[in-house]
């Protein structure tokens, strides 16, 4: 087991069980582009992350302000790969990267 797995695995209010919509999400998503997940990886959790964003994007808002989901990722789109950015543009989910997130949220280190 590698150690951002240990990690991951003592995080336990950081991470949600999948759940049935997510799952039902994660079944389309695959569907319509199967080489999202990468058969020879043992944990592969692209996919649930746009599962995730989509039932959030999608279900109805629990705040009194408007809430925008948008995915962090250090991917890129290149051409039609099929990679985050890709499905969450074709989903209309923004995405940015780690760099931009900080900037948004103001933090300096």
């Amino acid at each position: 087991m590698t150690n951002w797995v240990r990690w991951a695995k003592k995080q336990k209010k950081l991470f949600r069980e999948p759940n049935d919509k997510q799952i039902e999400i994660l079944t389309g998503l695959l569907k319509e582009y199967p080489s999202l997940v990468k058969e020879d990886r043992k944990h592969d959790a692209d996919g649930w992350v746009i599962a995730l964003a989509v039932e959030l994007a999608t279900s109805s808002q629990q705040t009194l302000a408007p809430v925008k989901r948008i995915v962090v990722t250090e991917e890129k789109i290149r051409g039609d790969r099929i990679k985050i950015p890709y499905i969450c543009q074709k989903l209309q989910i923004e995405t940015i990267e780690v760099i931009d997130m900080f900037r948004a949220e103001g933090w300096k280190f």
